[in-house]
């Protein structure tokens, strides 16, 4: 939060914009929201659908959500070697990029853009601890290689992960 608050003022946003932070879904306030920024939230819930009723009213008629989740397509995933990862961080469930969209659509949203995200290089740093702790002498210019390296490995094995940007729409128009 103290990131989003910093770059708002560095680029004069800070009047215009508010960053909120809420215990989902029990502490949203009830107001009406531009964007919900639902980024690695989605597979952790045992009611995803509830979730994204509950995100579609509290956003403002055409508001964005944003979700970011890992996928069942992971390569690390599709191999076994993420069981104990998931089990460890709570996730119930991983989507295929049609699954969440489908989801998201059901529930009001209309797909503005989606994509694949995360190759099998990233997802192998974040998920392995051995390999998490070279993070740390990756220097900020190395880290720009790494990006390349792994963002050319998604067309070859898959993505790790997935992001939709979603619009409220009208709920007569739900498919």
């Amino acid at each position: 939060m103290g990131i989003a608050k910093a770059n708002a003022r560095l680029f004069n946003l800070d009047k215009k914009i508010k960053f909120i932070t809420a215990e989902f879904p029990n502490k949203i306030k009830d107001k009406n929201y531009d964007l919900i920024l639902f980024s690695e939230v989605i597979e952790h819930l045992e009611n995803d659908t509830k979730a994204l009723s509950d995100i579609w009213k509290v956003l403002k008629p055409r508001g964005l959500l944003i979700i970011t989740t890992p996928s069942k397509n992971a390569p690390l995933y599709r191999m076994g070697l993420l069981d104990k990862f998931d089990k460890e961080v709570g996730h119930l469930r991983r989507y295929s990029l049609k699954e969440l969209e489908i989801l998201v659509e059901k529930n009001g949203f209309k797909i503005v853009e989606s994509n694949l995200q995360e190759g099998i290089l990233k997802n192998f740093l974040f998920t392995n601890p051995f390999a998490g702790k070279l993070l740390k002498f990756i220097k900020w210019y190395i880290s720009d290689i790494v990006a390349i390296l792994d963002y050319a490995t998604i067309p070859l094995f898959g993505e790790s992960n997935l992001h939709i940007v979603a619009k409220k729409i009208d709920p007569n128009h739900i498919k």
